[in-house]
Order: structure tokens, then C-alpha cells, then sequence
């Protein structure tokens, strides 16, 4: 046990201090940001500019737009048909457009009354003039019409538990594009720092080895996404907590350890065998690549629910919209782990029968 601490201290020493560390740490911070620095901004919204802000990012779009009356959705249909050019639409749906917004001012039509007449006599017509009610029958709150919609929101459903998932999904992905640079090469320069001499002159197994580097390279690379996680819980908690809402400090957490965390050490565990299994970490490169991208773009529980196992190939990412409760994932993530220390015994053993002769081990 106290050589694999040693080794264990050892790597995370040497990563802290990794030129790929610090480079995967700022597009860490890089990404997350652009991820999250609305959220960061201009939650909870205080004023018609984080209304805007937000809006402009696609967030909580059916939150801030409220609806408006018929006589004013009527007059913007109106107003946007009279603007329309060619090229805009076809030439004769620009004609007839132009054509029925003259009717409607001539004639001082209601709503319902200028539905009748484009149906009547526009047909070809009616799709477009549905999509225009629609867009027109809604506008941007300002902050006294969207606060108390924002407020009953949330008093219904938790801002930290839906951050969360949010924030776990999105930390999730990156961290397992880290583990490549974390992970890849950690067997190929053991070399470095007489490393070979050290493990010669102190007898390890291949287990308390193996493991010892991968704690280490662990500890170091999710040490700053736990302080940055951290960092951005606080924040909006003491934010929301001063605007008298509902916040839970702990949900965040609870996304690292469920979400992140299995991520992150199933992809270095598989990084390893596989490295090992070709005896080249290169070769190990582009299939995990495309096993990622397969997790990252597949939805985790798009799964045939009669099959128990029928999730077992998404290791790497989890959906975070596929369920509001955290031990839901407990199942899922739990083969996570198993599989990850099944790799790890596997790797220990490859690296026995492999020695410390070429390729840096």
C-alpha cells in the first residue's frame, strides 16, 4: 500500500506540473465558460438586459416571451408583410402578402375576421400567414412581466438541480476529451526521472503500479474541475439565496461524483488496456476517438428498455435530461466503475508480462 501512495504522489506531482496539464486545464476553464457564462451573468435575471442576454443564447426562450393581444399581433403580421421583398418568398406569396395586408388595413379587419379572409381567399397562402400570427403573437418581456414567470418556475422546480445536470453533462464531455492527453502517454516515459531505476530497485506489482499512476493522473486532472465546479456553485448559490431562492449547494456535487467522476476514469482505464493491448499507446489513439464521439453523440438512455444491460455500451456520457433523479444513474454508473477496474486488473497484468523493455515501460 505505501508504494502505490508513493507512485500515486508521484504521478500528481509530475502532471501538476505537465505542460499538457496546464494547456488542458485553460481549454477546461475555456470551454466551460463559454458553456456557462450566461447562466454566470445573469441569473437569476435582474434587469431587461439579462433578459435580452439570455434570450440571444436560447435559453428559457418560452420563459421570456409573453403573449400579446390579437389586435396587436394583427397590426405586426400587418406591419411584416407590407416589408417583405422579393426574394424573401416566392414572388406571388410576397404579392399575395402585400395584396391581404392592404385588405386588412382597408377594411379594418380583427384577427379572426382577416383568418376567415386568407383562407378564403389566399388558401395557398394560409401556412405562411400561420407561422407570421405565431412568431407575432408573442414579443420579449421586460423584467416586470418575466421576473414573476421566472420566480413561479423555479418555485416549482429546482435552478440547482437543473444547473447541475446541465453542468455535469457539459463537464462530463470535456473531461473525456482530457483523459487523451492525460492518460495516453503515461506509460511511455517511465524513463522519465530514473523511473526505471527506482522500479528496479524497489519491487511493485503490476496492480500497485498501474494503479498508482492512474490515482495520481486522476487526482491531478479532476482537482481543477472540482474547484472550478465549486467556484461556479457558490456563485450562483449565493445569488440565487440573496434573491430568496430555493438553492441546493449539494446538487453539483452530486453530479461530479455520479456524472463526471465515472466518466473520467472509465475513459483513462480504457485509454491504458488499450494501449497495452497494441503495445502502442498511439494505436490505442483513433479508437477511442471515435468510441467518444460515439458516447458524446449517442443519447445515453436511448436504449430498448426490455434489455437490462441495452445502456451498457454508453460509458462515457449520460443524458441529462433522461431523469431528474440522481439514483436513477446509480445502476448505469455502477457497471461504469466495475468495468473500469476490470480494465485496471487486465492492464496491471499486461504490464507484468510486458516489462519495462521498449516502448518507455
Amino acid at each position: 500500500m505505501k508504494t502505490m501512495l508513493k507512485v500515486t504522489q508521484f504521478e500528481f506531482r509530475y502532471q501538476i506540473k505537465s505542460k499538457f496539464f496546464i494547456v488542458g486545464m485553460i481549454l477546461l476553464f475555456l470551454f466551460m465558460w463559454s458553456e456557462f457564462s450566461p447562466y454566470l451573468r445573469h441569473y437569476p435575471i435582474q434587469d431587461n438586459n439579462d433578459i435580452q442576454q439570455l434570450f440571444s443564447k436560447g435559453i428559457h426562450q418560452e420563459l421570456l416571451r409573453v403573449e400579446v393581444s390579437p389586435a396587436e399581433t394583427l397590426s405586426a403580421a400587418v406591419l411584416h408583410m407590407e416589408q417583405l421583398k422579393e426574394g424573401d418568398f416566392s414572388a406571388e406569396n410576397v404579392q399575395a402578402a402585400k395584396a391581404l395586408a392592404s385588405q386588412i388595413k382597408a377594411q379594418n379587419l380583427s384577427l379572426e375576421q382577416a383568418h376567415a379572409l386568407v383562407e378564403q381567399q389566399y388558401p395557398s397562402f394560409v401556412d405562411q400567414w400561420n407561422v407570421f400570427i405565431e412568431e407575432r403573437g408573442v414579443r420579449l418581456g421586460n423584467i416586470e412581466e418575466v421576473a414573476p414567470l421566472f420566480r413561479y418556475y423555479y418555485e416549482r422546480q429546482s435552478f440547482s438541480r437543473e444547473f447541475a445536470l446541465l453542468w455535469s453533462d457539459r463537464l462530463q464531455i470535456i473531461m473525456s476529451a482530457l483523459s487523451i492527453p492525460a492518460f495516453l502517454l503515461l506509460f511511455f516515459k517511465d524513463r522519465r526521472y530514473h523511473a526505471i531505476e527506482w522500479l528496479r530497485a524497489k519491487p511493485v506489482t503490476g496492480f500497485q503500479y498501474i494503479t498508482g499512476k492512474y490515482i495520481g493522473t486522476v487526482l491531478a486532472w479532476c482537482l481543477p474541475a472540482l474547484i472550478v465546479s465549486t467556484a461556479a456553485n457558490i456563485w450562483l448559490g449565493l445569488k440565487f439565496t440573496m434573491d430568496e431562492y430555493a438553492y441546493h449547494f449539494m446538487d453539483v456535487f452530486l453530479g461530479l461524483l455520479i456524472y463526471v467522476l465515472p466518466a473520467f476514469v472509465f475513459s483513462g482505464a480504457l485509454i491504458i488496456l488499450l494501449g497495452f493491448l497494441f503495445h502502442n499507446e498511439i494505436a490505442a489513439l483513433p479508437i477511442f476517438i471515435v468510441y467518444l464521439l460515439f458516447n458524446v453523440a449517442a443519447s445515453a438512455f436511448g436504449r430498448d428498455e426490455s434489455h437490462p444491460l441495452g445502456y451498457a455500451r454508453y460509458m462515457i456520457r449520460l443524458d441529462e435530461h433522461s431523469s431528474t433523479d440522481w439514483l436513477a444513474y446509480i445502476p448505469h454508473q455502477s457497471l461504469v466503475l466495475g468495468a473500469t477496474l476490470l480494465m485496471m486488473l487486465w492492464a496491471g497484468q499486461l504490464w507484468l508480462r510486458q516489462g519495462l523493455k521498449g516502448k518507455g515501460r
